[in-house]
């Protein structure tokens, strides 16, 4: 949101199952009851938004599929992403890095840093909190602010 035109791409999306989709638009639609969601445990799986010119942007992150399911604790059963590391690239085509971390059981926004002058940043997950279910690791939203 906020930063016009950006293009967003993912290294993979789980395929659509029980009426939900998981596709990384589902991290930017300001609901988080969508999620992005990968197979396999979603370790080395990113994220990636290219920006149309360079922005200050600060960023943050519901985890986990925080759907609130009359049933089940869908949360809970899926994996949450527990730490990403972050490569991003300024106007120089520079990369630099940092690591995110993640606290287990917050079903909202948590910080995921300020970043300066960034044309392209990339989330990759890193590690993941394990569901009780399933392997899969969810992602609900990305916000990002221009500073």
């Amino acid at each position: 949101g906020g930063v016009g035109k950006s293009f967003v791409e993912a290294s993979t999306t789980l395929a659509e199952s029980g009426g939900y989709t998981y596709t990384v638009n589902n991290l930017f639609d300001k609901n988080p009851g969508t999620t992005w969601q990968v197979g396999n445990g979603g370790v080395g799986e990113w994220v990636e938004i290219t920006f149309p010119q360079p922005e200050n942007i600060s960023i943050a992150m519901i985890n986990g599929f925080a759907k609130v399911d009359k049933q089940f604790d869908l949360y809970a059963l899926n994996n949450r992403v527990k730490s990403m590391k972050v490569e991003y690239w300024d106007a120089n085509d520079t990369k630099q890095g940092s690591t995110v971390n993640f606290e287990d059981e917050i079903r909202d926004y948590q910080d995921a840093g300020v970043y300066q002058n960034v044309t392209r940043i990339r989330f990759i997950v890193d590690s993941v909190y394990k569901g009780q279910k399933w392997n899969d690791t969810a992602l609900a939203e990305i916000k990002i602010d221009k500073q």
